[in-house]
C-alpha cells in the first residue's frame, strides 16, 4: 500500500476558524472510519506562532489516491 501525506492550510478570512470548528466532528468521524480500515496513519493541527490552528496534516495508506474525509475539499486556485 502506498502512503500519501496531505498538508492543508485553512482559509484566512475572519470566519475561517469558526468554519473549521463547526466541521470538526464530521471530520473526526471520517478519520476514525479510515483508521478502522487501516488507512489513516497520522495527523494533526498546524499552529502559528501564537498557537492558533491554521491548517492540518494527514498521512494515509491506500492502494488508490486521493482519499478524502468528510469536510475536506480541494483548495481554490
Amino acid at each position: 500500500m502506498k502512503q500519501y501525506a496531505v498538508v492543508a492550510y485553512d482559509y484566512t478570512d475572519d470566519d475561517a476558524l469558526e468554519r473549521r470548528l463547526s466541521n470538526r466532528d464530521a471530520h473526526l468521524a471520517g478519520v476514525r472510519e479510515l483508521a478502522k480500515q487501516g488507512k489513516f496513519l497520522s495527523g494533526g493541527a498546524i499552529l502559528d506562532d501564537d498557537g492558533k490552528m491554521v491548517g492540518s496534516t494527514r498521512t494515509f495508506a491506500s492502494t488508490t489516491a486521493p482519499i478524502s474525509t468528510p469536510g475536506s475539499r480541494p483548495s481554490p486556485t
